[in-house]
């Protein structure tokens, strides 16, 4: 599917005029058409499109045919392709223009209204008078009016999407879609609603509820003592499969006393009970493939490869490969905990994941979907890699020596080599990890006695730990520790919802774990955007550049010199400068010291670079500092221009694109980005 951007004149005005053509065979998607029942946008090799559920990539269309009227069904049609190809039309976001909306979005809007037409129809048909006359009068779009829609709203079932009904309805009073509808096409009829008469109704737009408002245990982080029951054994039984298998560790050991009462200290040769697996896996899939070419099953001698197994070890390979899934589902745990990735980010993560920075701190790599453009780049995001999360990474990587699977989240101890490669479904993954409390869990604080099995309902629904909660979880604990709400909202990707200053504290971060109430309770939280934002700068460490950087590193050494000989210690100079608050303007790219003439080295003056209005380039005026806040930001700069300068409609403006991606480059350079690597 090619999104227009209607850049070219000579397709707005096909689009201006109503002189497009929509036949039936026009393509939607990679396998479906414009006249196909169902708008299948699935794409196997788009793997941000992979890991989304198949129902929120699908339109069916045929479910419809029987309740909805032709005319209706078409003009609807008509409006997802419109989504399609031509989202610019209908939708004013900057980066839709750009870029063209999601399918998944499209979807969602086109279901949306499909539902609500459904029970508008079924509404229509019913008695609505005292002697029971049908009304039955809606037969086309025309037919449609505010009293309709008014009057279904209280009997559809879908209330939780009345802000993407309440979009759809809007985007169809466009009259560009109107050339292209039976019903209004000719001009003759029109549509009943206007934007205006949608604002005064009610579409149940859920809103958010107050912290600590209304919030199912599914948003809540799990309790602190759960918290530390789980990570603490989790940490003892991945160290101990390292150390069993006589392989490094990154966790420091203070004593290793604590970990003589592993999972698996009782089973001395489990090198060997291990290598066992692996020889029976390395059978296992070569049996399979001799079945492959026969078309036999090897069902008989794989059961061999089982009694065998316990011939030699004197032990079932059943409760071997048990232990080994529980340390399996305890570095997936930790995994999760500590970096607090999606599951559509933690299934992107795979052999060869841990990257050392220049810095020396460790990064797992992998890549962002929620908020990214489906053909943006791969593998190009990062999550910082603490010691624990490193080991984690090292035993999920052994471990494919049993999946036969490069993705850390596999599905299965034993993968089938008829399949690809293939990672955790998003249910599976959810009850990997409450399987593993249950697991763990043997006073039954957690959990009741159930079969091993069925273990996932023994566990009581406020305790299970979704990837959902494990990330409230560490926002929280975060947010305990002082890290600071910037550094959170990177950790969890939320800086890829929108840039904004740091004074402006996310609203979304907040919301994880609580942390709003949590910080502004005490009385020092009000100011602790503030805060962060002066220690970027003026700390006597904070790295910043720009041609401003020399004569402001000058002025800030002179100012704390000063400050510590008149007694002041350094926590008291940053408190201080806190509250008198930041006497620079946020110019976006970087921080503005006032509209000051630049002096040249022959002693002539001469303005800042400013490029009119709020517009700044800091990396060209001494007036200017940019801090390491603003990496991302610079990072967004570079990555756009890169693009465009790619873009053959851009091509008129590739001198300009080339020169501010180097602007960019150079100041990441600068900041001790590794461009190489975006």
């Amino acid at each position: 599917m090619e999104t227009i951007m209607l850049n070219d004149w000579s397709k707005w005005q096909e689009v201006a005029y109503g002189s497009l053509v929509i036949k039936p065979d026009l393509p939607i998607s990679r396998f479906s058409k414009f006249g196909s029942d169902v708008w299948d946008f699935r794409d196997p090799d788009n793997f941000r499109l992979r890991v989304k559920s198949p129902h929120l990539l699908m339109i069916n269309w045929e479910q419809h045919k029987e309740i909805i009227p032709y005319d209706i069904l078409y003009s609807i049609k008509v409006l997802g392709y419109f989504y399609a190809y031509y989202p610019a039309v209908l939708c004013s976001g900057r980066l839709v223009k750009k870029r063209g909306i999601a399918p998944t979005y499209c979807c969602l809007l086109i279901n949306s209204l499909l539902s609500f037409m459904t029970e508008l129809c079924v509404q229509s048909s019913l008695p609505v008078t005292s002697v029971g006359v049908a009304a039955n009068y809606i037969n086309e779009i025309a037919d449609i009016s505010v009293l309709d829609i008014q009057r279904t709203l209280p009997h559809w079932n879908s209330k939780g999407l009345g802000i993407h009904l309440r979009k759809a309805l809007s985007d169809l009073t466009s009259p560009l879609l109107h050339a292209y509808m039976p019903s209004l096409a000719s001009g003759k009829r029109q549509l009943q609603w206007t934007l205006n008469d949608l604002l005064t109704i009610e579409f149940y737009i859920k809103k958010r509820a107050p912290d600590g408002q209304g919030i199912g245990f599914r948003d809540k982080p799990l309790q602190d003592e759960l918290f530390t029951f789980l990570t603490k054994s989790a940490t003892i039984d991945v160290v101990s499969f390292l150390l069993k298998l006589g392989l490094p560790i990154q966790t420091p050991m203070h004593e290793y006393e604590a970990y003589k009462g592993a999972l698996l200290a009782e089973h001395h040769n489990f090198s060997e009970l291990y290598g066992g697996l692996i020889e029976m896996a390395n059978s296992r899939n070569q049996i399979a493939q001799e079945d492959i070419l026969s078309g036999k099953k090897g069902r008989s001698r794989d059961r061999e490869g089982v009694l065998l197994y316990k011939r030699k070890f004197g032990i079932d390979c059943v409760t071997v490969k048990r232990l080994v899934q529980r340390c399996q589902m305890a570095a997936q745990y930790l995994l999760i905990q500590f970096t607090g990735v999606r599951y559509s980010e933690a299934i992107s993560i795979k052999v060869g994941c841990i990257k050392e920075l220049h810095s020396g701190d460790f990064v797992i790599k992998g890549t962002v979907s929620k908020g990214a453009h489906v053909n943006a780049p791969i593998n190009t995001d990062y999550w910082v890699a603490c010691p624990i999360v490193r080991d984690a990474v090292a035993v999920l990587e052994e471990l494919t020596k049993l999946t036969q699977n490069n993705f850390l989240f596999a599905a299965s101890l034993y993968a089938s080599t008829k399949k690809n490669d293939k990672p955790l479904t998003n249910n599976a993954l959810a009850t990997t990890l409450t399987k593993y409390l249950y697991d763990i869990d043997n006073e039954r604080k957690y959990s009741s006695e159930s079969s091993y099995h069925t273990r996932f309902d023994g566990v009581d629904d406020c305790y299970r730990p979704t990837p959902h909660r494990l990330r409230h979880t560490l926002a929280l604990h975060m947010s305990r520790a002082g890290l600071g709400i910037p550094y959170i909202s990177f950790h969890l990707k939320h800086v890829y919802q929108g840039y904004k200053r740091l004074q402006s504290v996310q609203d979304v971060t907040l919301h994880y774990g609580g942390i709003g109430n949590d910080i502004f309770s005490s009385a020092v939280g009000i100011s602790q955007a503030s805060r962060e934002l002066v220690h970027t700068i003026y700390h006597p460490q904070a790295t910043v550049v720009g041609p401003g950087a020399a004569e402001f590193k000058r002025n800030r050494e002179f100012y704390f010199t000063g400050m510590l000989e008149a007694g002041w210690n350094l926590d008291e100079i940053m408190e201080y400068l806190a509250m008198q608050g930041l006497p620079m303007a946020d110019v976006g790219l970087g921080y503005c010291q006032g509209r000051r003439e630049i002096q040249q080295e022959d002693g002539s003056k001469m303005p800042p670079p400013c490029l009119g209005q709020l517009k700044c380039n800091p990396n060209r005026c001494n007036n200017a500092v940019i801090t390491i806040s603003k990496i991302p930001i610079w990072i967004k700069v570079y990555r756009e221009n890169k693009l465009r300068l790619m873009d053959p409609l851009m091509a008129h403006a590739a001198n300009e694109h080339a020169y501010f991606m180097e602007e960019a480059k150079q100041t990441l350079i600068n900041l001790g980005v590794n461009v190489d690597e975006l």
